[in-house]
């Protein structure tokens, strides 16, 4: 499935924090990085990350009360939950066989 999205925003947020490219890009030939190259690559953005979301008190008294130690922990437990997916996966099923896409 492919989403797109074209339009203005309707606010103007920060620039949110992405991986360095060094972590992504692979120049002519696939980079196999080890397990403390991967940590370093990631260590930037869980650190600002972190950050970001500790700074607004609802959410750090949400990641306190939760047990939360790191970012993917909030992504996982927090935002994103199984319960979130199976929803949302099931609204978009539900939505293609309304419109006849899941006719046999």
């Amino acid at each position: 499935m492919v989403g797109y999205s074209l339009g203005y925003a309707d606010e103007n947020p920060e620039v949110r924090d992405r991986l360095p490219m060094s972590g992504l890009v692979h120049q002519e030939v696939y980079q196999d990085h080890s397990e403390q190259e991967i940590a370093d690559i990631y260590q930037e953005r869980e650190t600002a990350g972190w950050q970001r979301y500790m700074s607004f008190p609802e959410l750090k008294q949400m990641i306190e009360e939760s047990g939360v130690e790191n970012l993917a922990q909030v992504y996982t437990k927090l935002k994103y939950t199984k319960e979130s997916h199976i929803e949302f996966s099931q609204t978009v099923l539900n939505y293609l066989k309304k419109q006849g896409f899941m006719n046999q």
